[in-house]
């Protein structure tokens, strides 16, 4: 009987951590990111749900912003006249 009681709270706490790791908001446009109302720019996204939290760098969306971001660090500023 103790073994089914440790098992239930093991899998409870499991199922918890599971769900609140997916607490990343999703979105649908990487170039306009609005969150709640709020635009935010793809690093403040990234460093306010993704960064700060190891357990989410396996998530979805922050690792399609984490790619746009590294994209988006390769393109440069076109030099007058061209």
């Amino acid at each position: 009987m103790k073994y089914i009681k440790l098992f239930v709270v093991i899998i409870g706490i499991t199922i918890s951590a599971c769900s609140e790791a997916d607490n990343v908001p999703i979105i649908n446009d990487l170039n306009n990111i609005i969150v709640d109302g709020k635009k935010m720019t793809k690093t403040e996204y990234f460093q306010k749900y993704c960064a700060s939290k190891p357990e989410k760098q396996g998530n979805n969306t922050c690792e399609k912003v984490r790619i746009s971001m590294l994209s988006d660090s390769f393109h440069g500023q076109m030099p007058k006249g061209w």
